[in-house]
């Protein structure tokens, strides 16, 4: 199968995406400190919002390269293969490192080798590494989404009109998902509520690839036709603009309404503002479509921005599994200078050590022989001869 030339403006869009998530993890530090006052409680749930394009913005990322590189033709052997490598494999390492630099193990090499066992499968080895377990579900489950396309929606992803009939009618059924989720399931009463089989699926549901699927279709969609996705989300710019200046306002006003002041302090529930939620399900899609629009834009710009997001984008995968360790790291050199910064310097110490440590460890263990076995195989940046055609090359989220 033919290589294609790389689609410029998704590593700019991967690049942003983990910023959202080291966004989200180092709100997460400060957000939850019994100094925390009200107004900067607010200003967290503001920027958290902001962060919570992440994880939908890499699934539909993996989508649309997954669907435009091998929609056509696929050896799925191969192709299980190559994830396996790429994916699985730094996923394992990065596993077993967590679980020592959590604490010491358990005295028993059984309990130690249950427990990894358990982690492994559930993406429990780290707070951030439930996403690994929820992705590689779609590789794996690739041949029947691309079979439902061939079957289905193929001639609806190629049209206007039908791509928009299809998104709709995925996007209503996706919506009922939603409500699902966040309204109904956490709130089943007995004999349900006491089965394990509900208890296991209630409590790892955020890791079930159908809890995402409409990110995944949306990219894949869009893989099929990135000329016309390229073209839309910049015609649409100004009035998407608008709706997710709207959208924005909405769901923060949410999570914001939850704040709540008691003896502890501050408390702020984020899990008011899961993705799994019909609002920020509709804020998600037009962020999505934003930031789309603002990366095709700036895709044949070499301003430090652009390559930096580029950096990050080539460097995604790596970064995702090495940042829950530079922001503990950086918390630690923070903690005792905190009586004499302004929490939103701290903030903002904590990110930059955050990223900037992530890039260097991921960068430096991509250099050393058999690097990708743990920070997954970087793509070398790749500028398409025609700034017009579509293509893509690297799968990693």
């Amino acid at each position: 199968m033919m290589k294609k030339s790389a689609i410029e403006e998704i590593q700019a869009l991967r690049g942003v995406a983990f910023l959202g998530v080291a966004l989200q993890h180092v709100l997460g530090v400060f957000i939850h400190r019994p100094d925390l006052a009200k107004g900067d409680a607010v200003a967290y749930a503001a920027l958290f919002i902001l962060a919570k394009l992440a994880v939908p913005a890499f699934v539909f990322i993996t989508g649309m390269v997954v669907f435009y590189n091998y929609y056509d033709q696929l050896d799925y052997p191969r192709f299980l293969r190559r994830r396996i490598g790429e994916i699985l494999l730094p996923y394992l390492a990065w596993t077993v490192f967590y679980s020592f630099y959590a604490g010491p193990p358990p005295e028993s090499a059984v309990a130690w080798a249950r427990d990894l066992a358990r982690n492994l499968l559930t993406g429990e080895g780290s707070y951030h590494l439930w996403f690994v377990v929820m992705i590689f579900q779609f590789y794996l489950f690739y041949p029947l989404f691309r079979w439902g396309f061939r079957s289905i929606g193929e001639g609806a992803a190629r049209s206007g009109f039908g791509f928009f009939a299809l998104m709709g009618l995925l996007g209503m059924g996706y919506l009922a998902l939603t409500w699902l989720s966040y309204s109904v399931i956490p709130n089943v009463g007995e004999p349900l509520a006491l089965s394990k089989a509900w208890q296991f699926f209630s409590d790892y549901r955020d890791r079930t690839f159908l809890f995402w699927f409409f990110y995944f279709i949306l990219g894949g969609a869009a893989g099929l036709a990135v000329s016309r996705w390229r073209q839309w989300t910049t015609k649409v710019l100004w009035w998407n603009g608008a709706l997710f200046a709207v959208l924005f306002i909405w769901v923060t006003r949410q999570l914001v309404a939850g704040i709540t002041a008691g003896p502890a302090g501050v408390v702020v529930d984020v899990n008011i503002a899961t993705s799994l939620r019909p609002s920020v399900f509709l804020y998600s899609v037009s962020v999505i479509v934003l930031a789309y629009g603002l990366a095709v834009r700036l895709r044949l710009s070499e301003n430090p921005l652009n390559r930096f997001l580029h950096l990050l984008g080539r460097h995604s995968y790596g970064l995702y599994l090495a940042h829950a360790l530079t922001l503990d790291l950086s918390a630690r050199v923070i903690r005792p200078y905190l009586h004499n910064m302004t929490p939103t310097l701290a903030m903002t110490l904590t990110f930059i050590g955050c990223v900037a440590g992530a890039l260097a460890l991921t960068v430096l263990i991509g250099r050393m022989p058999k690097g990708e076995w743990l920070v997954g195989a970087s793509p070398r940046r790749k500028v398409s001869a025609d700034p017009v055609r579509t293509a893509g090359t690297s799968t990693s989220a």
